[in-house]
């Protein structure tokens, strides 16, 4: 396969929808009007930015109120609340709205560079033009391509179909399908975007491994793969005997965090907890319209090299992350780096890896309650300044407050995380089986993982911590059947149970995301591109 031409330039990325306009298209970034002028409009004053700063200030009355956990939070006493629930639906709503033009949600960031021109008027009404397209076309995915890379070759070819298909508005798995799945069974669609185009990876041995629903997980996520990469091209490829930083399929680490994203908010959010759930959606909704960066520019590569190649014999191939990412920087994509621009898979890759990262900070702070952290507040608070706080402006980070204000308690999301498990050591308890079941016997993960990877073991020792625990108090108790779930004692070893099921859970997910992480960080480090702009 051809490199990719020198003189090439990478396009502006083709919009959701077409949409009528009277204002000229740039195709290259080249093209974009310059960002020097003489009378700037300050950075930190968008249209974007004045329209969130409005409205949460249009609802401040309403939600004021709704602040506290004891609005937000189920009233688990029963008695009647005294004061409007409005706060989280207000919040929710505000948010919602404002989506298109909210970076943190994979929105338009109107922040860079390419919407400003040689006049403060101008600007104003470029910033205009592209917030009305970014609401009209908010909810679009289209499959056609508005705007094709330019080649320096006659273009000889048929172009395969590529639909917009991990990014779509309708997972590519059904959510009944995901909501039954455990964290340990979500890491194995990681394990395989990072395995499966490895030289020598066995697929039948890797199935075999897995339990009925995650072999249709994984067999749904390869299909769409496929189906977006389209018919003329096959899976990535890595020699066993190189594995250079970014050596994932784009496209696979794309659907292993659309199934994650989904997976967050069927069992990351128990029921009642409308503010956190807040917050919860909001990294969804950045998850997923950050893939659809990613997968449009994984369309335009494919297309590119497809015209590019020297003859009908070539082999055609899904780009890895790092060959994405070295593409746009050939191309020039990215005049100002580590400034990266708005619609491109850089930017995709950046903030879904930050959600990624974000997430695996929460899953280590939950199992330092209370021993580090007093309250779950206080870990997720730690797990957002950890991955987020230098890159979010205040209004940003007032919303986050909101919804960190309503966190459940760790233990209450560990027993959300697993129904299946929680419903076992419920009958097991209530039928006096008081010996701490394993639950390696439902998950697709062994504990050799804790022997292979330190951080296995240091999560592993925590759960056998929590298990002498559970002996020590079930052992005086070992004879007598417990009989009501709403027994102080009987809930406790449920919760203990449960919190061991998920430091198990969480361990093995170490060891498979962790590596992905410093991967992931080598590559953006490696490419310049870890932009450190705040949104």
């Amino acid at each position: 396969m051809k490199s990719c031409c020198e003189t090439a330039t990478l396009p502006t990325v083709r919009s959701a929808s077409s949409l009528p306009s009277d204002r000229p298209v740039w195709n290259t970034y080249e093209d974009s009007p310059s960002s020097s002028y003489s009378l700037k409009i300050p950075s930190t004053w968008t249209v974007g930015k004045v329209s969130l700063v409005c409205l949460l200030l249009a609802v401040t009355g309403m939600v004021h109120d709704a602040m506290s956990t004891n609005v937000v939070r189920p009233n688990v006493s029963g008695a009647p609340r005294s004061k409007s629930s409005l706060g989280s639906a207000a919040i929710s709503s505000v948010t919602e709205a404002l989506s298109p033009i909210l970076p943190f949600t994979g929105g338009v960031d109107l922040r860079r560079e390419e919407y400003r021109t040689s006049s403060p008027w101008e600007t104003v009404q470029s910033l205009y033009t592209q917030t009305v397209d970014a609401f009209a076309s908010a909810n679009a995915y289209a499959s056609s391509k508005t705007f094709k890379e330019p080649s320096t070759k006659f273009v000889r070819r048929v172009k395969a179909d590529r639909p917009m298909v991990l990014s779509a508005t309708e997972p590519f798995v059904k959510t009944k399908l995901i909501a039954e799945l455990t964290l340990a069974d979500v890491t194995e669609a990681f394990r395989y975007a990072t395995e499966s185009n490895k030289e020598g990876f066995d697929e039948a041995k890797f199935l075999r491994k897995l339990d009925h629903n995650m072999k249709q997980i994984i067999t749904s996520m390869k299909n769409a793969v496929e189906q977006s990469r389209g018919s003329d091209a096959q899976d990535s490829f890595v020699l066993a005997t190189q594995t250079p930083v970014g050596s994932m399929d784009a496209l696979k680490f794309s659907a292993a965090m659309r199934i994650f994203a989904e997976w967050r908010l069927l069992r990351q959010v128990p029921e009642g907890y409308k503010g956190f759930a807040v917050g919860m959606s909001l990294g969804h909704k950045d998850v997923v319209q950050n893939v659809v960066k990613i997968e449009q520019r994984v369309h335009d590569w494919l297309d590119f090299q497809s015209d590019e190649m020297e003859d009908d014999n070539s082999v055609l191939r899904s780009p890895t992350i790092a060959q994405i990412l070295e593409h746009e920087q050939n191309m020039n994509a990215h005049p100002n780096l580590p400034r990266l621009m708005d619609k491109t898979a850089a930017m995709g890759l950046l903030w879904v890896r930050r959600q990624l990262m974000y997430q695996t900070s929460l899953f280590a702070n939950a199992l330092k309650v209370p021993t580090t952290y007093s309250t779950s507040k206080d870990a997720i608070v730690a797990a957002y300044i950890e991955v987020y706080d230098r890159y979010h402006g205040w209004a940003v980070q007032k919303i986050f407050n909101y919804s960190f204000q309503s966190a459940p308690e760790a233990v209450e999301v560990f027993r959300h995380m697993n129904p299946r498990k929680l419903d076992e050591v419920k009958v097991d308890l209530r039928n006096g089986k008081l010996s701490r079941s394993s639950p390696t016997k439902e998950s697709n993960f062994t504990a050799a993982n804790a022997d292979e990877n330190p951080v296995a073991a240091f999560f592993g020792n925590i759960g056998n911590d929590i298990g002498n625990w559970w002996n020590e108090v079930t052992n005086k108790k070992k004879s007598t059947p417990i009989v009501g779930s709403d027994d102080d004692q009987f809930e406790q070893l449920v919760s203990a149970a449960m919190e061991n099921d998920a430091s198990q859970h969480i361990a093995h997910y170490m060891t498979v995301v962790e590596p992905i992480l410093n991967d992931l960080a080598g590559v953006f480090d490696k490419y310049n591109m870890d932009d450190p702009t705040k949104v």
